[in-house]
């Protein structure tokens, strides 16, 4: 019959080279009886070269997978499964596990600053600063065709850390100090400028050698540990003293307590009467001859 001659076929074809392959997807029940069968299917290629790297569309690899488990095969217990699958779960979530912690690593700073510094506007200024610069640090990886994934997400996160130490050192000197606002922020980079600046440098020359590895993690490392430096540098020591000399409040009570009174110096009329007390010292001690 065409049955008999199908499961015939079928057996030489499963005892082939070219069908040997499938020999573990047929579970048979006898002789010309076939228990369970499964099948696969192949995703059409979903990634290009960006940068010399084979880069995954991750929108496209969200949906594929999707789309492929909201099909109703009939069958319970039936599930769409795939090596790849492994990978683009992190597509799926990672969006949303860096705006989670982006946004906690933020709320830690705003607190902790606060009750650091001791004051909210001042804290509240370097939250700005830091914030920008985690903005700013984000705009350029995107300039720079740098993806989000589970190696930037991590240094996103790192880089909060690193850019809040540059801002909140001349945020809490410039509290320490008294006067108006620009002698205050002038004598707050006088004091913690150097020490901020040699901050950041040691930091971007621990990882400038990483600037020469073919590792794409070394290399993502490196652009971001740069962002960070620069862009921390310069959101705090350049943005941050502007906004401090614009909007800065007011001193701690403890500064303006111990702060050194400034002499005016002496006017004309008393520097004019030293002189002539001198010169009449000095015409003292003349002898008169006839």
């Amino acid at each position: 019959s065409t049955e008999d001659i199908f499961y015939t076929q079928l057996k030489r074809w499963l005892a082939s080279w070219s069908g040997a392959y499938y020999n573990s997807s047929i579970v048979w029940d006898g002789p010309t009886s076939i228990a369970a069968s499964r099948f696969g299917t192949q995703f059409i290629e979903m990634s290009t070269y960006t940068g010399g790297r084979l880069q995954a569309d991750a929108e496209e690899c969200v949906n594929a997978m999707d789309s492929v488990r909201s099909i109703d095969w009939a069958v319970d217990g039936a599930f769409a499964w795939s090596y790849d699958f492994l990978n683009w779960e992190t597509f799926k979530v990672i969006y949303q596990e860096l705006s989670l912690n982006v946004s906690l690593c933020l709320v830690a700073v705003l607190v902790i600053t606060t009750l650091l510094i001791g004051h909210p506007g001042c804290s509240g200024l370097v939250f700005i600063c830091v914030l920008m610069t985690v903005i700013d640090i984000l705009g350029c990886m995107w300039f720079w065709g740098l993806v989000i994934d589970s190696v930037s997400v991590i240094q996103t996160v790192i880089a909060i850390g690193l850019c809040v130490d540059y801002a909140a050192h001349v945020g809490h000197c410039f509290m320490t100090k008294a006067g108006t606002r620009e002698e205050r922020i002038t004598a707050c980079l006088a004091d913690v400028g150097a020490a901020v600046l040699n901050g950041g440098v040691s930091t971007f020359l621990a990882v400038l050698l990483l600037s020469q590895s073919q590792s794409y993690v070394f290399r993502v490392l490196f652009q971001q540990f740069f962002l960070t430096v620069v862009l921390g540098l310069g959101h705090g020591m350049i943005l941050l003293p502007v906004l401090l000399a614009t909007f800065g409040p007011q001193c701690y009570a403890s500064a303006e307590k111990h702060a050194v009174p400034v002499h005016e110096p002496k006017g004309s009329s008393e520097l004019e009467a030293g002189v002539e007390i001198a010169e009449v010292g000095v015409n003292s001690n003349l002898k008169i001859e006839g």
